[in-house]
């Protein structure tokens, strides 16, 4: 039932784990705790993007600041050296202001803040970051610049490869290696602390990809023989470093793979994107295959390639039709 997806708890009929709570059931549960009794006090927008909602609790000041964006940025002026901030989910730690602004690094998932007679408005940050979004190639390094003002010594740290720098200066540009997750988007969670103090804490994204991106199209070699079809192989070498080389060999259809030497790869410099012909061998039934292939690198590294390739044609009529609701003789 498509319908089963929603909900704080799992539907009573899933075959793992029926009745058990999601995340947004812990979501919803410290929402709970921290709102239950409270009283709204006012909300401050930053622009369009940044949203910070103040409320009272038993003595507390709570603020939940979220945005528009997928990534945000921000100050808060504060009235406190230090608070509590919690993400959606409780996880909570000390936060400390510099020259008296909390730095906050969210998005469209809230971040709360607690204190006692706490008072925040927005204001310009004091640690800033050169991008919210990395590109990266998988297995390459990229730079995050985090610039701390009149800042001696400050470590950054990124939780996806443990990274841990030290600043000599008032900036400091990590270098975060990308070898051990998937290609798509992926979440890099950052520090930035000083003397054991934290000063910075959230996520940026970074829009991984592959190496080597590559697809296969397909074109009639002539109007002649409409068995015989040429290949294209496009192909795209995304590394920033290294030139790619190598071989791509077909493994389905069966016939395809016994009759189809493999097809030489030239030198792609980086950056660099080739268009390789090829001839496929005579198609005999005319009508859409699935291809499978692997491109062997000669840096050892490979990358699967399936396509839906159409082989049908429609052929042009020698005896136009007359349209006239009777099919004649050859039409």
């Amino acid at each position: 039932n498509r319908e089963h997806n929603f909900g704080i708890v799992n539907n009573w009929a899933d075959p793992n784990k029926p009745w058990a709570a999601r995340k947004s059931y812990i979501a919803t549960a410290c929402m709970n705790n921290l709102f239950s009794g409270a009283e709204f006090v006012e909300s401050k927008v930053d622009g369009k993007q940044g949203f910070l909602y103040h409320y009272k609790n038993d003595g507390k000041d709570i603020y939940a600041i979220f945005s528009t964006e997928a990534v945000y940025t921000t100050g808060l002026k504060a009235n406190k050296e230090s608070v509590t901030i919690s993400d959606m989910y409780g996880n909570e730690d000390t936060l400390y202001a510099r020259d008296g602004v909390l730095n906050i690094l969210g998005g469209e998932e809230v971040t709360y803040i607690i204190g006692e007679n706490l008072s925040l408005d927005f204001a310009e940050p004091t640690i800033t970051l050169n991008k919210h979004n990395v590109g990266v190639v998988l297995g390459e390094e990229a730079d995050l610049s985090i610039n701390l003002k009149d800042s001696e010594k400050a470590e950054y740290k990124t939780v996806t490869d443990n990274l841990n720098v030290v600043s000599d200066g008032n900036s400091k540009t990590a270098k975060v290696s990308f070898d051990e997750i998937e290609a798509g988007i992926e979440k890099i969670y950052v520090t930035v602390s000083e003397n054991d103090k934290l000063y910075l804490k959230g996520t940026i994204l970074a829009n991984c990809i592959p190496t080597v991106s590559a697809n296969i199209t397909n074109t009639l070699f002539n109007l002649k023989n409409f068995n015989r079809w040429m290949g294209k192989l496009t192909i795209t070498n995304n590394s920033t470093e290294n030139s790619i080389s190598g071989n791509l060999t077909f493994s389905e259809p069966d016939f395809f793979a016994k009759k189809l030497p493999p097809v030489k790869i030239p030198e792609i410099k980086p950056g660099e994107t080739k268009i390789i012909e090829f001839h496929f061998p005579e198609i005999l039934r005319k009508e859409a295959y699935t291809l499978n292939a692997i491109a062997k690198l000669d840096n050892g590294d490979s990358v699967q390639i399936s396509e839906r390739v159409d082989f049908a044609v429609a052929t042009y009529a020698d005896n136009k039709p007359k349209i006239d609701g009777v099919v004649d003789k050859n039409e």
